[in-house]
């Protein structure tokens, strides 16, 4: 029996992998159609310029930390468009791919998260939920990623807290909870409600003490800090205009 649950889960997994990755290429024009689309992929694109200038790791920062869609994501552009732009031009189905990973990754922790709260069956149930919600594929078609990976590390940071409220002890979990919780500060741009509910999930776990006490809660800590500082340092050397681009504004 545990057997075929796993030959089961690789075959579930599978499928669900060509059905995302349908939904992302399947018929994508040969170029981007409208310009918050072009401005995306030329965001990707700005490695190798930033490179030959003055202070080029003050300056990647600086634009990473301006982007729109939050630092994590300019990262995640410019290090996939200079890895694959190289090998293959950078049409709307090349750029959209790493949604297909990202938002497969968010479909396994729906499953590892509904496993660890009811059942195996639940977390199926779950996994499909994620990936077939009608706003899905559409998000899928998109040269930027912060929507699919938000997803993904939604799940992840709750199955990794959980996990942590469940097993206190296990050092994996310590680690795991706070730094996708960074990772997700760095990128989530819905992070008011998703905070709230977190808080609310902490608050109600009976294992508050054990959560807020973990040592690794620095990262987090250290993000938020970041996020607030840097709107500050902006007003401060008179680039107000940038403010509205912050996450925290």
């Amino acid at each position: 029996m545990a057997q075929w649950n796993g030959y089961f889960r690789w075959i579930f997994f599978g499928a669900l992998f060509v059905l995302l990755l349908f939904l992302a290429t399947w018929r994508q024009p040969l170029v981007h159609p409208y310009f918050d689309q072009v401005g995306i992929r030329d965001a990707g694109t700005v490695l190798s310029s930033i490179a030959e200038g003055p202070e080029p790791l003050k300056t990647f920062m600086e634009q990473a930390m301006l982007h729109i869609e939050g630092p994590i994501q300019f990262v995640l552009l410019n290090a996939y468009a200079h890895v694959v732009g190289n090998l293959v031009p950078l049409t709307p189905a090349t750029m959209a791919l790493p949604n297909t990973f990202f938002a497969l990754a968010g479909a396994l922790f729906a499953y590892l998260l509904g496993r660890k709260i009811y059942s195996e069956q639940f977390g199926y149930w779950c996994a499909l939920a994620f990936a077939l919600g009608p706003w899905l594929g559409e998000t899928l078609r998109q040269p930027w990623y912060f929507n699919t990976l938000s997803c993904f590390l939604h799940f992840a940071v709750f199955y990794y807290f959980l996990s942590l409220a469940l097993e206190p002890e296990s050092r994996r979990y310590r680690v795991a909870a706070p730094a996708c919780l960074t990772v997700y500060l760095l990128t989530g741009m819905d992070w008011p409600s998703f905070l709230f509910g977190l808080g609310l999930f902490v608050l109600l776990s009976g294992r508050l003490g054990t959560l807020l006490k973990n040592p690794y809660n620095l990262l987090p800590i250290a993000a938020v800090g970041i996020q607030v500082a840097w709107p500050i340092v902006l007003a401060v050397t008179g680039r107000e205009r940038f403010l509205p681009e912050t996450m925290l504004l």
